[in-house]
């Protein structure tokens, strides 16, 4: 974390699809650290394998999320 924190990033991407509680744990820690809003948290699940996922990262402090079980779903976009 010091080091994202060091790189005064404005977009931190946190990929939940390998471990759900492992990517919520790490959008907590970051949301944490950006109390005042420094930076933007983007999720990416897959709302087809993990059943009310975005209302968990939102509730973990995630700024942003991404359903990349959705066609449309289009990352480049997003981080624009």
């Amino acid at each position: 974390m010091e080091r994202f924190l060091a790189a005064r990033a404005l977009l931190a991407v946190i990929d939940l699809r390998g471990d759900d509680e492992a990517g919520l744990s790490a959008i907590a820690t970051l949301a944490d650290l950006s109390r005042q809003g420094e930076f933007a948290i983007l999720a990416l699940a897959d709302s087809g394998r993990s059943s009310g996922i975005a209302a968990r990262c939102f509730e973990a402090g995630a700024t942003h999320f991404l359903d990349l079980d959705h066609a449309g779903a289009d990352l480049s976009q997003a981080l624009n």
